[in-house]
């Protein structure tokens, strides 16, 4: 193994820990808050970032665990890649509805069906981890075919994470205090994720830009550690804002 190549696994590892970390920021301040929508969001951005520590383990275990070709791991985790931005997407536009919402919602049925969609995500990623080495030749006709090499898996999650930074850049000005808090870090996060697939269309499938596979993973790697950082970024101030809210001890 060559010194770059030790830099590109231990920035793999960094970013490992750090969704890690983001994930169990998110869930404590879950708990810290009271019954309320904002709760119920950031339950929803605890799921899609514990979706991150799945692929994060899932590219870790590699082909060789689960018995499948390289292409076949580009397909799969991007697979959990297009769950986890479903429901960022559904915690953002929660987060713009916040402030306008004119009805007031059944907060403890919210966080019920929050609930239920975090099991039906446990459940897809158990099965992504699942299914690999029995279904290799279905996906395989994919991996094999123009779609892949044309980069569409790459295009879908570029234009859906770039989709969703977009979203809530230009509603910035809907949000409410705790919205605002929160905008950047988020922008941030998957402003990047999004920058990572632009990366690797351009790099891997249309090899616009031609580097060594170390260099190419190591920048991959950059693009996930800014994100992570930034959703612990986030975290940090959501939990904050939690102990600020707090109703003090009687």
């Amino acid at each position: 193994m060559t010194s770059l190549d030790g830099v590109t696994t231990f920035a793999g590892e960094v970013s490992f820990a750090a969704f890690i970390l983001a994930t169990v920021l998110l869930f404590v301040v879950v708990s810290k808050l009271g019954k309320s929508a904002m709760q119920t969001i950031v339950m929803y951005l605890s799921i899609a970032t514990g979706i991150f520590v799945a692929i994060s383990a899932f590219l870790t275990l590699g082909a060789d665990f689960f018995h499948i070709s390289d292409s076949s791991v580009d397909v799969w985790w991007h697979i959990l890649f297009y769950m986890s931005f479903a429901f960022y997407f559904i915690a953002l536009r929660m987060l713009v509805g916040l402030g306008s919402s004119e009805t007031a919602s059944n907060q403890e049925k919210d966080m019920n069906q929050a609930r239920l969609w975090g099991f039906i995500a446990l459940c897809g990623v158990v099965l992504v981890f699942l299914l690999p080495s029995w279904t290799e030749q279905f996906i395989l006709v994919y991996a094999n075919s123009a779609l892949d090499s044309w980069g569409l898996h790459h295009i879908i999650a570029f234009v859906f994470a770039g989709g969703v930074a977009t979203y809530l850049w230009t509603a910035r000005e809907k949000l409410g205090q705790i919205g605002r808090l929160i905008a950047n870090p988020i922008i941030v996060a998957v402003g990047a994720l999004s920058l990572q697939h632009l990366w690797e269309l351009l790099n891997e499938s249309w090899q616009v830009i031609v580097v060594s596979g170390t260099v190419g993973e190591g920048v991959e790697k950059i693009f996930l550690i800014i994100a992570a950082a930034a959703l612990i970024w986030g975290g940090w101030k959501l939990m904050q804002f939690a102990k600020a809210t707090a109703a003090p001890a009687v």
